[in-house]
This record gives structure tokens, sequence and C-alpha cells, in this order.
């Protein structure tokens, strides 16, 4: 999972309009990263990433499109199967 940090602040200087431009800018630039994975946008701000291997992500990479104004970002990785997650309902539950 990929969280987006300071988007309120963004919005706030920039506004909605071009917060969302950055939102789908970032999934963009993801989808060209990583061609064989499934991408959601859950929660506002956070993007899941569903793949059938684990993903390398390259911290550097992700910076160069995701950083802005004060914007920053943490990763997680989760196993699926090891933590029983068949639902949205159970990975909110971690």
């Amino acid at each position: 999972m990929i969280s987006v940090h300071n988007l309120n602040s963004f919005n706030i200087k920039y506004g909605w309009l071009e917060g969302n431009k950055y939102l789908k800018n970032v999934a963009q630039n993801l989808q060209k990263m990583f061609d064989e994975i499934l991408l959601f946008r859950i929660y506002g701000d956070d993007f899941l990433i569903l793949s059938a291997k684990e993903l390398k992500l390259d911290k550097y990479a992700l910076k160069a499109f995701i950083k802005k104004a004060k914007i920053t970002f943490e990763t997680t990785k989760y196993d699926i199967v090891k933590h029983k997650i068949f639902s949205l309902h159970d990975f909110k539950k971690l």
C-alpha cells in the first residue's frame, strides 16, 4: 500500500482540482512502473496495489513523481495469504 501524506495542505494551496490531477498522475505513474498489477485508490489518498508477486518498490523512483510541495509518502507491504485478506473489510482490520 502506498499512502500519500499532506495532500490536504496541497489542496488548500493549489485547489481540489489540482489535487485530483495530482492523484491521477500518481496512479498513472504507478501503472507504468508495474505493468501486471491491480491498482485501487482507497481512503482518499491511499493506493492499494495487488500483485501476484512481490514488487520491488524503488523509493527513489516513487519520489520522482510523488514529491511535490510538502507531500510525502510511505509504503507498507502485506502478504494477503499470510494475513488472510480476502476483502477490503479484512484489510481494514489490520
